[in-house]
């Protein structure tokens, strides 16, 4: 049986794909290495690509520096999801990822630099990210494990202060596992839950990475 090949605009929707990829990364590595410094020239000479094909993908140097932490987040996103999915408790469920977060430094440096040098970009480009905080937090609240009220409030609350710990953690390499999790524990509080059950959520092991 011969194998069809695919349509030239599936070719062509792959590769502009993987070309999108790679200019994320390389704009990730710039910067990583030049911070605030960086340009569209540096990340056009990193990529090796003209400084015109870069923008026919994004339209400023703004957007593709908010993109390039976008898909940084959603790697990490997506990584930390396939660890705790097999984990049955729904609490522990909500509350690993944030963990996981605090270690970004070890399982994603790249990120973790890119984080450490443009704080600033970082949290600018906060509000469009998708945490999935909210749905897993309605979901929590509907089986009755969360009772609190104005909990989308609480929830931008929790999102800020999980932030601003994972920019320390990201900037300070002497900042203590314990410490950058107390900062976890102060959000969990908004969310009404009990220091037994934040107690018990903080020494639950993490999965394996």
């Amino acid at each position: 049986m011969s194998v069809s090949t695919a349509p030239s605009g599936g070719r062509k929707s792959a590769y502009v794909a993987r070309n999108r990829a790679a200019l994320l990364r390389a704009t990730q590595e710039t910067l990583a290495e030049h911070g605030s410094s960086a340009t569209v020239e540096l990340v056009a000479e990193h990529a090796q690509m003209a400084v015109s094909t870069i923008y026919k993908h994004f339209p400023n140097k703004e957007v593709l520096f908010e993109t390039a932490f976008l898909a940084g987040m959603t790697e990490w996103e997506e990584w930390a999801q396939s660890l705790v999915s097999s984990t049955t408790d729904s609490l522990e469920r909500f509350v690993l990822p944030m963990c996981l977060l605090m270690k970004v430094p070890e399982t994603h440096p790249l990120f973790a630099r890119t984080v450490a040098l443009n704080p600033d970009l970082f949290i600018a480009s906060v509000p469009k990210m998708n945490f999935g905080l909210g749905p897993e937090a309605f979901e929590l609240q509907g089986k009755n494990l969360i009772k609190v009220e104005n909990l989308s409030l609480r929830i931008k609350n929790l999102i800020m202060v999980l932030t601003l710990t994972f920019v320390e953690v990201c900037m300070n390499p002497t900042l203590t596992e314990e410490k950058a999790l107390a900062g976890i524990s102060v959000a969990l509080e908004m969310l009404g839950l009990t220091s037994k059950q934040i107690e018990k959520l903080m020494s639950a092991p993490l999965p394996e990475f």
